[in-house]
This record gives C-alpha cells, sequence and structure tokens, in this order.
C-alpha cells in the first residue's frame, strides 16, 4: 500500500538517523588512529586492524538488521574505538603483553584498505537507501497526484450539501441528474486526471438534449446516448448555451473542483475555457409583465381562493423578492421600523420539530425589506400579524414547498394568460418592482435593498444596516401605478384563503 506524506518523513528520517549511527563510529576510528597511545609500530597496526575489523562487523550486522548490533551497537562501536586507541586496551584485546615504550605508530595500507572498503559499503547502503525513498515518495505521489473519481467525488459534495442543507435540497437532484450523464458521456476518471478535450466532448454531446428531457414521460437517464443520437439525426436545436454553461457544464466543474480541494492538489482546469457551440439556441430575452397582464394573474389568484395563488404574486410584485423566499415568510416576523411594516426572513425555520434552511441565494437575501402600505390599507398586515405560521401555509404540506411554489406559479401565470416563450414569469415580476422603481426615480441603494441585491461599493455600505427613515418611506408610500387595476384585494375573507387546502396530485393536462 502507498505510503502518505507523513509516513514517507518518517521513514527518511528513520533512515537516515540510522544511516549516520553506522557512520558515526568509522568517524570517530579516524580520530582514535590519531590519537592511539601506542608506542610500538608493529601493535599499533594490529590495534588498529582488529578496531577496524570489529566496527567493520558491526556495521554489516547493522546492514543486516542483526539483534547484537540493535541491542549493543553503541556499546560495542565504543569497545572497539577504544582498542585502537589505548594500548593497554589494545594489547589486552589482542591477548600481548604489557606495553613497552616504542615509536608513534604510523598508517599502514593494510588499515587505510580497510576504511576504504567499509566507505565503500557505507556509501552502497546510502545509495540502496535513497533509492528506496524515491521510489516510496514516487508511490505516494502517484496515489494522490490525480485525486477520487469523479463518480466518489460527485457524492462527497453531494453528501456535503445535504449535511449544510438537507437531503431535501433541491440543488442535489440537480447534481445527480448531471453527474450520471457526465459518467455516461465521460469515462470516470480521478478528478485531476480529465483534460479540456474531456470537458469539450461532454458540452458538445449534452448539447443535443432536448430541453427539459427529463420532466418527460419514460425519460430513462441510460437512454442518453439514443436521446442524442436521435436529436443528431433530427436536427434538433437541443439544449440553450446558457443551460449548457449554467446547469451542466458548471456543475461538473464545480464536483472537480471539489474533489481536487478535498485531495489538496491543484485543479488543472481552473482557468480552462470550453467552447460553446455557436449554433446553440441563445436565451430569448423575455419581457417583464404589463399592467394588463399584472391584473389578469391578480384576478384570478382571488378567484381561485387560494392564499399563494392571490397573494404570492402580489407579493412578489411589491416587494421585488424571489419566490423561495417569499414561501418561507412568517407571520410573526412582520414588524414595524421607520413608520413601515417591515418583514426581516429567516435563513432557517423550524418545521415538524426540524430546522429547514432557507433556500436564498445570496447573504444579500436576508436583509429587510418593505411591505407596501397597500399591504396595509387591505388587511393584509393585520391578518398575518393575528397569529403565527407561515405566511403561505399550504406550500408546506409539500416536500419541497420552493420547487411547489414555483410549480403551481407557472401553471397560474399560464391559465392568466402569460406565455412564457415571450414574458417572464414569477421572476418577471422582480422586474417589473425595479422597472417600476426607476419610473418614480427612488433612490438606487433603496432599491437594492428592498429587492436584495447587493450594494455596489463600499460607500452604500455605510450608514445604516438597512434603509434609513426616508429609503423606507419612499418604498412603502410609492404611487402604484394609476393604470394597475388592485381593486380585486378589496374586501378578500384572508381568513378563508389561508384555510385553504388545494386538492393533492399532478394537475391533469387538459386535452
Amino acid at each position: 500500500m502507498p505510503l502518505n506524506e507523513t509516513e514517507v518523513v518518517k521513514e527518511v528520517e528513520g533512515r537516515l538517523r540510522a544511516d549516520l549511527g553506522m557512520l558515526m563510529p568509522w568517524l570517530a576510528s579516524l580520530d582514535a588512529i590519531s590519537r592511539t597511545t601506542a608506542t610500538d609500530p608493529a601493535v599499533a597496526r594490529e590495534m588498529r586492524d582488529a578496531g577496524l575489523q570489529g566496527l567493520t562487523d558491526l556495521t554489516r550486522d547493522q546492514m543486516d538488521g542483526g539483534a547484537l548490533a540493535k541491542r549493543h551497537g553503541p556499546a560495542i562501536a565504543r569497545y572497539f574505538l577504544r582498542v585502537i586507541e589505548h594500548e593497554d586496551h589494545g594489547r589486552d584485546h589482542l591477548g600481548l603483553p604489557p606495553r613497552t615504550p616504542a615509536a608513534a605508530p604510523q598508517p599502514g595500507p593494510a588499515t587505510d584498505g580497510a576504511v576504504l572498503a567499509l566507505l565503500q559499503a557505507i556509501a552502497a547502503k546510502q545509495a540502496e537507501t535513497e533509492a528506496q525513498l524515491s521510489a516510496l515518495a514516487g508511490q505516494t505521489k502517484a496515489a494522490k497526484h490525480d485525486g477520487p473519481l469523479f463518480s466518489a467525488a460527485a457524492e462527497s459534495y453531494i453528501a456535503k450539501l445535504a449535511k449544510t442543507h438537507s437531503e431535501g435540497y433541491e440543488e442535489i437532484r440537480y447534481l445527480r441528474h448531471r453527474k450520471a450523464i457526465f459518467l455516461k458521456l465521460c469515462e470516470d476518471k480521478p478528478v485531476a486526471a480529465y483534460t479540456r478535450a474531456d470537458l469539450q466532448h461532454f458540452v458538445d454531446e449534452v448539447r443535443y438534449l432536448p430541453p427539459n428531457i427529463s420532466k418527460q414521460k419514460g425519460y430513462d437517464i441510460k437512454q442518453i446516448g439514443e436521446y442524442i443520437a436521435a436529436a443528431k439525426q433530427a436536427g434538433a436545436p437541443g439544449l440553450a448555451a446558457n443551460t449548457l454553461q449554467d446547469t451542466y457544464l458548471s456543475r461538473i466543474r464545480t464536483i472537480l473542483r471539489d474533489g481536487c480541494a478535498d485531495a489538496g492538489i491543484p485543479f488543472p482546469l481552473q482557468d480552462v475555457s470550453v467552447r460553446m457551440p455557436h449554433d446553440a439556441p441563445k436565451a430569448r430575452r423575455r419581457l417583464a409583465l404589463d399592467n394588463e397582464k399584472l391584473a389578469n394573474v391578480f384576478r384570478m389568484g382571488v378567484e381561485s381562493g387560494s392564499m399563494a395563488e392571490a397573494m404570492m404574486p402580489l407579493l412578489g410584485y411589491l416587494t421585488g423578492r424571489r419566490i423561495g423566499l417569499l414561501t418561507y415568510l412568517r407571520r410573526e416576523d412582520i414588524h414595524r421600523h421607520h413608520g413601515a411594516w417591515l418583514i426581516t426572513p429567516r435563513q432557517a425555520v423550524l418545521k415538524d420539530g426540524r430546522w429547514q434552511v432557507v433556500p436564498l441565494k445570496t447573504e444579500e437575501s436576508l436583509t429587510a425589506f418593505v411591505l407596501h402600505n397597500f399591504l396595509d390599507d387591505i388587511g393584509f398586515i393585520d391578518w398575518a400579524r393575528a397569529a403565527p405560521g407561515f405566511v403561505f401555509e399550504s406550500l408546506h404540506a409539500a416536500g419541497d414547498p420552493a420547487d411547489t411554489a414555483s410549480k403551481r406559479m407557472g401553471r397560474h401565470f399560464r391559465k392568466a394568460g402569460v406565455d412564457p416563450q415571450y414574458f417572464a414569469m414569477f421572476h418577471g415580476l422582480r422586474h417589473a418592482k425595479i422597472n417600476r422603481d426607476r419610473e418614480l426615480k427612488i433612490a438606487p441603494r433603496a432599491s437594492r435593498l428592498q429587492v436584495g441585491h447587493e450594494l455596489r461599493g463600499v460607500h452604500e455600505s455605510y450608514g445604516e444596516v438597512g434603509m434609513n427613515a426616508t429609503e423606507t418611506m419612499s418604498i412603502a408610500q410609492a404611487e402604484l401605478s394609476p393604470d394597475l387595476d388592485l381593486s380585486m384585494f378589496r374586501g378578500i375573507d384572508f381568513d378563508a384563503l389561508g384555510a385553504f387546502r388545494p386538492k393533492t396530485g399532478r394537475p391533469q393536462k387538459q386535452a
């Protein structure tokens, strides 16, 4: 099994210490030879030969991992160094009579040869150790170079999202679908092993999928290749360029980037661009709803008897807030500030004993926003503040309230005659609100805070965290368009709207 970096470092340190331990007695032997007390040159030569031979045998035993060398190596080395340096100790080891005065010993060829042979042995052992360490380092690098497989990285990233948000988090469903398609079109490889060509191939193939194919009856992810082949043959336009970029390629990149981060390796495709097909359909610029269509949406919503259909479009138009946030509004979060009614969104809500994260798109979505005085005039504020709970309680009977709200609003707008080919649907209310603010010349900072957009520059962030008194009242008292019919909201029974529960199940399509 390949070693990790920590294990390699410990292995290197241990081996270097062992090799130095074997080398140190030989370095000390040179000093011992120069300081020998032997006076007889012949005896001095025998002492050196005996001591060096003993150190040689010790070193070989250490190289072989002998038990004696492991237990008593330092003591044995000291013994043979004394044999070389001290004549009395050397004579005792050699079994010679006590010393007599003699000339200082001179190095001999036998000793020089023994030292050279031992140093060569140590050098060979050192080279062998370095080769082994290099191989271990190579194994470690190869093991972690490319990171986990894409399939494993995808599941790891999805698990993180589920832990941070919940298993019902809508993004998880999209990620699983994109992961499955990518694996059908591209080989399952380590995350850092993919190249620009792999991502380009993915885009060039997936572009032929019909829009919203996963929602069609009988859709089978296993038949992706067949769907693409049929679309190529039919010359179908396929997915739009922004869909390819924002909902397919971006999610694949996110998984790859997260897998590389977990493995502690660079993401090689960080700055690599992928070409979008030049003939892929471009996003159509849809129009914001005009007053006539807004009135149709409002009137049919009130006639439906449902709180969601009746009041969610009106709140979307008057506040400019996104549908996911509006879905989770709590009635008890409405409060008075600067002479107007405000509502402060929550990041998480407690539902059925469990906390659910509100699907907020940006951090700015958490800023408080103003409820127009019209909502107070028609009695909506009084009704909402009378009891705690979700404003749109009926939506929370579903597993994914925000997704349910989006689908319900889509059906409602189409029934009201809003053609999605030409007009933005619920999100168009956000555009309509911003358009109206511009017509009334409401301060841009106030408008951005109201709809939950990021402020421009540091200067706009100074002062009050939210709107000041003037900005708050400019939103609360903003003139409503005289050409927009809002009479259907007068005299509404909000208790009846709140008690309404729509029939469950998917609505039947009209012939």
